[in-house]
């Protein structure tokens, strides 16, 4: 895996975890990508967007899109036990234990 591999699926699981620690299991696109560059990612919102776009095509979130730039994640069951580390979902950083 290279190292571009290796970035984007832990952007992948710090979005799933995000959600998993939200009361709703749903956060907005701008707060996810602050999220992301808290942690240390370099990405702008056209980055995350295509980030969440893929967890949509895998079942693991679902997009409600409010307007061009405000789109609201809210993480499904699958979505869940990947962030849980229950479920291994290619592409997706598997978390550390607990």
């Amino acid at each position: 895996m290279n190292n571009t591999n290796i970035l984007v699926a832990n952007q992948r699981l710090i979005i799933l975890q995000a959600l998993k620690g939200d009361k709703d299991y749903s956060l907005n696109n701008g707060i996810l990508e602050r999220i992301l560059v808290s942690l240390g990612h370099r990405v702008d919102a056209e980055d995350t967007d295509n980030v969440l776009e893929w967890l949509v095509s895998r079942g693991l979130i679902t997009l409600e899109v409010l307007d061009d730039d405000i789109s609201v994640a809210k993480l499904t069951r699958k979505g869940l036990k990947a962030a849980r580390g229950h479920e291994d979902v290619a592409g997706v950083e598997r978390p550390w234990p607990e």
